[in-house]
């Protein structure tokens, strides 16, 4: 519960004091968002298992920007491990803001959330968005005291599951 509590009040406090561009909401709506070209989300998912070391998965899957609104279908790229794949979130969200960055996407911060196991962030090139999300939790919650705040559960780095998502549309 808390850790959502947590994700929750990150989201809000940066839809509160980050400026929304000139594009309301209410234009957006009817707007529909559809997959990058099939090239480069190749690309992108090659570049993520080079730096995750880990297999990434491509699949088309729905996209929702819950920011400025619209929905559609994105390229969802997957990766999966645990601690000793990963190093951080920290980690894994420098390595994969650099290769967006080198692909000329610019961080959007309306969507960035930071909690103790996850991260999320945002990403426009043109008409594209990409959403971001490295998230962990333990291989079981009988691991962890409910009670607790989660940087006080021990666990192996093979109890800390990962999951990073990378979903990318265009409108």
């Amino acid at each position: 519960m808390l850790k959502k509590t947590i994700a929750i009040t990150a989201i809000a406090l940066f839809q509160t004091y980050i400026p929304v561009p000139a594009t309301s909401l209410a234009q957006n709506l009817g707007r529909s968002f559809q997959p990058l070209s099939a090239n480069t989300c190749n690309q992108i998912r090659g570049q993520m298992e080079k730096a995750l070391k880990v297999k990434v998965t491509l699949k088309t899957a729905s996209f929702n920007d819950y920011i400025n609104g619209g929905q559609g279908t994105g390229c969802l790229l997957t990766a999966r491990g645990n601690e000793r794949n990963f190093r951080s979130v920290v980690d894994v969200t420098r390595k994969l803001r650099t290769i967006l960055a080198n692909q000329g996407w610019l961080e959007d911060g309306r969507y960035v959330a930071d909690g103790p196991t996850g991260a999320g962030l945002g990403f426009r090139k043109g008409s594209g968005l990409s959403l971001l999300s490295v998230e962990w939790e333990p291989s079981s919650k009988k691991l962890c005291a409910e009670d607790q705040p989660i940087s006080d559960c021990q666990l192996s780095p093979e109890q800390k599951i990962y999951r990073i998502t990378l979903n990318s549309a265009r409108r």
